[in-house]
């Protein structure tokens, strides 16, 4: 006598809808603080960038206001006067032309 093997279908167990509904929420829940985490993290960089930057601008206008206080001071007309007087120059009192013989001028 031969014995023939006998195959037994398993029934498949679903997920019941609820258990289902549940771990897609705690998924959900999941990710969704996970991207909130990153979100913030980004806050938070993007602040101390922006003091950062604030700090660089207040530097720049620093510097910018000592950098036109010695552009005046070094255009200022009493350093050219004291310059003159370091070079010797005199103050021109009278005025003479040279005359100039219209036959010595070039025309068109």
């Amino acid at each position: 006598m031969k014995v023939v093997p006998v195959y037994i279908k398993k029934e498949r167990k679903f997920i019941p809808f609820s258990k289902m509904i549940l771990i897609f929420s705690i998924l959900a829940v999941f990710l969704l603080l996970c991207s909130y985490i990153y979100q913030a993290s980004l806050l938070v960089r993007s602040s101390l960038e922006i003091e950062k930057y604030q700090e660089k601008v207040a530097q720049l206008q620093e510097s910018n206001k000592n950098l036109e206080i010695t552009f005046s001071k070094s255009n200022s007309l009493s350093a050219y006067k004291d310059l003159a007087e370091e070079m010797k120059f005199e103050k021109i009192t009278k005025v003479e032309y040279i005359p100039v013989i219209p036959e010595s001028v070039a025309a068109r």
